[in-house]
């Protein structure tokens, strides 16, 4: 059973564009049936399928929560698995991580982050997009190569997100 069809998504051309809130109210539901409280009076066998059930579901969910993890699961659906260690090869993209993340680390006031976090924010709804136009296209190579792009942006989205709690302290 695939990670969708735990929370009863159609089968739709593009399985990577959901909302959000849906998938939240589709999980509450589906959780207040399967939750481990619910089958407590049941019995030991049927608590434990439930407590496995409840697991495998609040993966799912996470999973599909995150453009990242979601756009991951699908390429690895079709053969596509991704290592946390995978890079690209593409030297001018690597110099523009390179540069967003130094611009990051030598911000040293709030102005000059809010600034680099939106123009960042803009690129990662930018390959959000892209990927979804990709995967819908069921162009499996460009897609995962996205989603590596994606994972750098929110690479710098995390690490600006540290510099402000850092100006903090």
């Amino acid at each position: 059973m695939s990670f969708f069809q735990y929370f009863d998504f159609p089968d739709a051309d593009n399985a990577y564009a959901i909302d959000t809130r849906d998938l939240h109210r589709r999980f509450l539901q589906t959780q207040r049936v399967c939750h481990p409280d619910t089958w407590a009076q049941e019995g030991d066998r049927e608590g434990a399928l439930a407590a496995a059930q409840s697991s495998q579901l609040n993966k799912a969910y996470q999973t599909l929560l995150s453009p990242l993890s979601r756009a991951q699961y699908i390429l690895a659906q079709h053969g596509l698995e991704q290592s946390e260690t995978e890079t690209l090869e593409n030297p001018e993209f690597i110099m523009e991580i390179m540069d967003a993340r130094q611009e990051v680390e030598d911000a040293d006031n709030m102005q000059q982050l809010n600034q680099l976090r939106a123009v960042n924010q803009e690129r990662i709804d930018e390959t959000i997009y892209e990927i979804s136009v990709l995967l819908t296209d069921r162009n499996w190579e460009e897609a995962r190569t996205a989603t590596i792009r994606l994972k750098y942006w929110l690479g710098i989205h995390k690490a600006a997100e540290q510099r402000i709690h850092d100006l903090h302290d």
